[in-house]
């Protein structure tokens, strides 16, 4: 009966009907020895953006499963959603524990370096997204992450501009990479290229802050001479 009910959630999963497969698994009646549920309880409240509960479930399933690569894709999701509501110290603590499983992937890497990078320990951050990189020389995020750190701390800016460009061949829409991209032309005093990749980001994602924050410095630049 139980995985009569996961196989149809999993299917309205799936099909990127959240809300539907969630109500489907709370309304079944599952026993407490039916804690796969929990798995995907988890994942369903975290496609919702809804990381609390995600989280409460997930620990609740990692609690009790025994199967290895589970147990990993969890603390990455664990992980995830404590980056999610900006909770460093626990996500740090689930990266951790899979590091010292011996765990090892670009992804886990990035995600390092993003929890260092919020902690403002830059350094660490370099590194770790130099590691997953060493793993996936073309993972986009990572290439992204590390050429935006190398431009905002002025840090080997012919290097950060070949990684920018390198993502934003991947996906030339992407806000972050464009405005990445745009950061370093900042830096480099290519401003009318700046302005360009700024603009283009901005229209993408109105109102971010961040990019707001980086044009305003490209007008005071620009405003000065």
């Amino acid at each position: 009966m139980i995985n009569g009910v996961i196989s149809r959630a999993i299917q309205e999963y799936n099909q990127g009907h959240f809300s539907q497969a969630l109500t489907t698994l709370l309304v079944s009646d599952f026993k407490d020895d039916d804690y796969i549920v929990n798995y995907y309880l988890g994942l369903c409240y975290i496609s919702l953006k809804d990381f609390d509960n995600g989280k409460f479930y997930l620990e609740q399933f990692l609690e009790r499963d025994d199967n290895l690569l589970r147990i990993f894709q969890t603390r990455m999701l664990l992980a995830f959603s404590s980056i999610q509501i900006e909770d460093f110290k626990e996500a740090l603590l689930h990266l951790e524990k899979l590091l010292d499983s011996g765990y090892e992937s670009a992804r886990l890497y990035s995600l390092l370096g993003f929890v260092y990078y919020r902690k403002k320990n830059i350094n660490k951050s370099i590194e770790y997204y130099q590691k997953a990189l060493q793993l996936d020389s073309d993972n986009a995020n990572a290439l992204n992450a590390l050429g935006f750190i190398f431009a905002e701390n002025e840090r080997d800016l012919l290097e950060a501009e070949k990684m920018c460009r390198k993502a934003l061949s991947v996906n030339a829409d992407n806000p972050a990479y464009l405005d990445s991209i745009g950061l370093v032309c900042l830096k480099t005093s290519k401003i009318s290229a700046s302005f360009s990749f700024f603009n283009r980001a901005i229209k993408l994602l109105p109102h971010n802050q961040e990019i707001e924050d980086h044009m305003r410095e490209l007008k005071e630049l620009r405003s000065m001479g």
